[in-house]
């Protein structure tokens, strides 16, 4: 516990999850968005920014997140809330940029942190007995 009793961050209470099982929870994504895209038309990337941002933000994981058995969080282990997923929602547009290399930093890092994690102060790690 630090000064004011709250718990210190404790990195490897949860391990990472690492590139391949982020990999396959964003192909969840990908597979139904390509559907929900024939409805929303235009609007699909403000519904997947919206989407993204508040399930982070109330889960701490989208629905493949969520199905893999990964969470969002932030150093000290707590949920990232709703002004921090804001900000790694949008951090994920220079991620994408270019050619998506700020999620292929996920495979390459220690703590398998892509770069909107690092801008966020966050981490995905895997939890128990979801997978």
């Amino acid at each position: 516990a630090n000064d004011l009793g709250a718990p210190v961050a404790d990195w490897t209470a949860n391990p990472p999850a690492g590139f391949w099982l982020r990999a396959a929870a964003l192909a969840m994504a990908i597979a139904v968005f390509a559907f929900v895209a024939e409805f929303l038309g235009p609007r699909t990337p403000i519904a997947i920014f919206v989407y993204d941002w508040l399930c982070t933000a109330t889960f701490c994981a989208t629905i493949g997140k969520y199905v893999c058995g990964i969470r969002i969080q932030r150093a000290d282990g707590e949920p990232i809330g709703f002004g921090r997923a804001l900000l790694r929602t949008s951090s994920k547009i220079v991620s994408i940029l270019p050619l998506c290399l700020g999620f292929a930093l996920a495979g390459v890092t220690p703590g398998k942190q892509a770069l909107h994690d690092f801008f966020s102060g966050t981490r995905a790690v895997r939890v128990g007995g979801e997978i």
